[in-house]
């Protein structure tokens, strides 16, 4: 994930560059060749899903201070000043939704397919 301007949150896998764009990583302490942060990769078979949930909302006076600790270590990123900016949005619908392209999402989408031949 990137920033570029007033852009944040972009796929950079998917997204083409373009002319003048200043692209900076998100969710980083260093960026991406130097991120501190990158330790969390090692540790997270070691913390179970809503760990961070589970443990620091008690003493409940302190659960501010440590949401904004955390945020960049649960994928936050850092907004800027003024980077406040509305996106229209796209909606789609559809008959069958196969999420997963595992042995039980493949199976699903054969299965789906076979019902409904079009």
């Amino acid at each position: 994930m990137v920033s570029a301007g007033l852009q944040t949150n972009i796929r950079a896998d998917v997204t083409a560059i373009w002319e003048g764009a200043d692209f900076s990583a998100v969710n980083t302490w260093g960026g991406v060749e130097d991120d501190r942060i990158k330790m969390m990769d090692h540790l997270g078979r070691f913390l179970p899903v809503g760990f961070y949930y589970k443990t620091f909302h008690k003493p409940r006076r302190l659960f501010p201070f440590w949401n904004v600790r955390c945020g960049p270590w649960r994928g936050w990123a850092r907004q800027r000043r003024g980077a406040r900016r509305r996106t229209p949005k796209r909606y789609d619908w559809c008959d069958v939704l196969v999420v997963g392209g595992g042995p039980a999402g493949l199976s699903a989408a054969i299965a789906a397919s076979q019902a409904n031949p079009k």
